[in-house]
């Protein structure tokens, strides 16, 4: 407001992992809303809110979900900033495959602090949840910041524990080969 004028809101959003320019409560990301105004003497204020979208699966017919995870490289759980990261998120595609938002469990993402540039996005699972017997049709995958090739080798599927181990293998350039071991707990949100 502007004295007692309501000022014009203008309103925008961006996907984190999915790329959408507005905010689509039926796809699953998360979202950057931001909210601009300006006053009469061109101030600008401006609010931001973080706005999660997701579906909550039971882990025996769906995947989906929120999850926090606890990730190792090469066997390795360096700190506490690889453990209870906050979020990484699985959505199901139209065609009934599954995909992860980062399929190293955010190691350069949060871990390292590196943001969204280096996550290793397109993991797509596929397969009988209840037997865990998947593949992995995404395969291979590039990390957005250094490259290479990776690979989704593995995924169990735990619906008591409410867990997902999801192994995914890479060589870096030029020829370094590291494992990820992503512990993906579903969060009820």
């Amino acid at each position: 407001m502007e004295g007692s004028n309501e000022i014009e809101v203008v309103t925008t959003a961006v996907g984190k992992y999915r790329g959408g320019t507005t905010l689509d409560t039926n796809v699953t990301d998360e979202y950057q809303v931001t909210y601009t105004a300006t006053n009469a003497d061109g101030f600008n204020g401006t609010a931001n809110r973080r706005v999660i979208v997701y579906k909550t699966g039971d882990l025996i017919s769906s995947l989906e979900g929120v999850y926090t995870c606890t990730i190792s490289r090469n066997g390795i759980t360096p700190s506490a900033a690889y453990q209870n990261i906050r979020y990484i998120y699985i959505w199901k595609n139209a065609n009934g495959t599954y995909q992860i938002s980062d399929a190293f469990g955010g190691w350069y993402e949060f871990g390292r602090g590196l943001g969204v540039g280096y996550i290793t996005p397109g993991g797509t699972i596929a397969g009988d949840i209840p037997t865990n017997n998947f593949t992995f049709p995404g395969n291979p995958l590039s990390n957005l910041g250094f490259g290479g090739v990776a690979n989704i080798v593995d995924v169990q599927v735990n619906p008591v524990t409410k867990k997902i181990v999801l192994t995914c293998a890479w060589v870096a350039p030029p020829a370094t080969n590291y494992t990820f071991v992503a512990t993906l707990t579903q969060v009820q949100l």
